[in-house]
C-alpha cells in the first residue's frame, strides 16, 4: 500500500477537530493585537481589490442585502414613536452626511436585551470607526 501525504493529513484533520480549534482559538487570543494590525494592514495595501471584491459580493447577493435592509427599514418604522421629531432628526442625518459622521442609536433599535426608539434623544454623532465598533451592542 503506497502511502499518501494528502490522505493522511486529511484524516488527522477530520480525527482532531477540537485540538486544531483550541490551539487556533489560543492563538488568536494570545496575539490578538499582532493579528488586528497585520489585518488593517492588509486592509490598507489592498483598498481597491477589496472594493471590488466587496461590490461584486453584494451585487451577487443582493436579495440577502435586501433582506437586512428592509429588516432594519421596518424596525425604525417600528421603533419611531407618534410624538418624534421627526425634522429635527432629518436635519441632524443631513448634518451628519455633511460632515461625514455618522448617526448611532445610543439604545440600539435591534438587540437580544433592549430596543430603543427612533427618536431624537436616542441619538448621537459618532465618527465612522467608534460606530462601526460599537455596532449594535448597548452597555448601560
Amino acid at each position: 500500500m503506497k502511502f499518501c501525504k494528502k490522505k493522511y493529513i486529511k484524516k488527522w484533520r477530520e480525527d482532531n477537530k477540537d485540538r486544531i480549534i483550541a490551539v487556533t482559538k489560543a492563538y488568536r487570543e494570545k496575539n490578538k493585537e499582532i493579528i488586528l494590525i497585520k489585518k488593517k494592514e492588509y486592509r490598507q495595501a489592498n483598498k481597491e481589490k477589496l472594493s471590488i471584491y466587496n461590490k461584486k459580493y453584494k451585487k451577487e447577493n443582493r436579495g440577502y442585502y435586501n433582506a437586512i435592509s428592509a429588516k432594519r427599514r421596518a424596525a425604525k418604522l417600528q421603533a419611531t414613536p407618534e410624538w418624534c421629531e421627526v425634522e429635527a432628526i432629518n436635519r441632524l442625518y443631513m448634518w451628519a452626511k455633511e460632515f461625514s459622521v455618522h448617526v448611532d442609536h445610543i439604545i440600539p433599535l435591534q438587540n437580544n436585551k433592549v430596543c430603543g426608539l427612533h427618536c431624537l434623544k436616542n441619538l448621537q454623532l459618532l465618527m465612522p470607526e467608534d460606530n462601526l465598533i460599537k455596532s449594535n451592542s448597548w452597555s448601560c
